[in-house]
């Protein structure tokens, strides 16, 4: 039985301390900026092929509901940003649809936010 090739990238990509202190004094610019250059790392590494990629963001965060209010506003916000597919449960996953290329091709990205909780009190 013969399918497809899978093909999977693996990136880290990181917020540096610096940043995340100044994220809250900028509104966010930091953070958009971290997630631009994140996503267009990730659409770099899809082929021709592929029609369906991920972005799992670890968030360790005092306050994680509006850390992840940024991340979705700022995917909405990139340039290679179509539309929404679903967002019935943004803390969980949202799913959108972004153009992954000059030519247009359209790609299914799911974003899912991981709380990382800090049970050392």
């Amino acid at each position: 039985m013969s399918g497809p090739p899978i093909s999977f990238a693996k990136t880290s990509s990181a917020l540096p301390a610096s940043s995340r202190a100044r994220t809250d004094n900028t509104k966010g610019l930091a953070w958009r900026s971290w997630l631009s250059r994140t996503l267009d790392q990730l659409l770099s590494y899809l082929v021709w092929r592929d029609s369906k990629a991920a972005l799992v963001v670890f968030i360790k965060t005092a306050d994680p509901a509006a850390t992840i209010t940024k991340l979705h506003a700022a995917v909405e916000a990139h340039s290679s940003y179509v539309l929404t597919k679903d967002a019935t449960d943004p803390s969980n996953r949202v799913d959108y649809i972004v153009t992954a290329d000059y030519e247009g091709r359209r790609v299914s990205l799911a974003v899912v936010p991981v709380v990382i909780r800090n049970h050392a009190q």
